[in-house]
């Protein structure tokens, strides 16, 4: 029960921590202009491909080779996934800064504590 309660809250974390670079990638994205809104929209999705072809892969190979364990890395891969295309794209937008991103990894933990919490108390 231990190693479940850990991979919840670790992907609670990744899908805080995503969704705090989503807002920022938001964002930039709008400082820098209409034009190029379709434009970084496609990178990003470009960046995310390989990632839901791992995700696929993953399942599908579980599936083929009756290994249900290998399903469970699945709630980790896809926020995980998300954060890491999002970084990317947002190391090309912005100059980065260890204090920015040290925020947004306590900015994001704060939320998943408190996700958690809340879930703890209903």
């Amino acid at each position: 029960m231990i190693p479940v309660a850990i991979a919840e809250a670790l992907a609670t974390l990744l899908w805080c921590y995503a969704g705090v670079l989503l807002i920022v990638w938001i964002r930039r994205t709008a400082e820098m202009g209409e034009r190029f809104h379709v434009g970084m929209t496609a990178l990003l999705f470009g960046s995310l491909v390989p990632v839901i072809g791992v995700f696929l892969l993953l399942l599908i190979g579980a599936a083929v080779l009756g290994l249900p364990w290998l399903a469970r890395a699945a709630p980790l891969l896809l926020p995980a996934g998300l954060a890491l295309s999002l970084q990317t794209e947002l190391a090309d937008v912005e100059t980065p800064h260890e204090a920015a991103h040290l925020g947004r990894l306590l900015i994001a933990a704060f939320a998943a504590m408190a996700l958690i919490g809340a879930a703890a108390w209903w």
